[in-house]
């Protein structure tokens, strides 16, 4: 029988949470970039399309920016 050391557990933690920091920094800078800070639409609604089909939450309906973005 195998005793783990608490260091053993702890490394892997490390590891998978800077990976995850990692790549939530690098899909921040990618959205950051495709929607110009949130000034550039086409990109607000790439990335609201992207949310609804994974996570299934429409940000844009819920704080009516389509309306906000039609030509009047």
């Amino acid at each position: 029988m195998y005793i783990y050391n608490l260091s053993d557990f702890w490394g892997g933690y490390k590891v998978a949470y800077k990976r995850a920091n990692e790549e939530v920094e690098r899909l921040t800078n990618v959205f950051m970039r495709d929607t110009q800070y949130g000034k550039l639409s086409i990109g607000l609604k790439k990335w609201n399309d992207r949310i609804v089909k994974e996570l299934g939450i429409d940000n844009m309906a819920i704080f009516h920016v389509k309306e906000k973005l039609k030509p009047k």
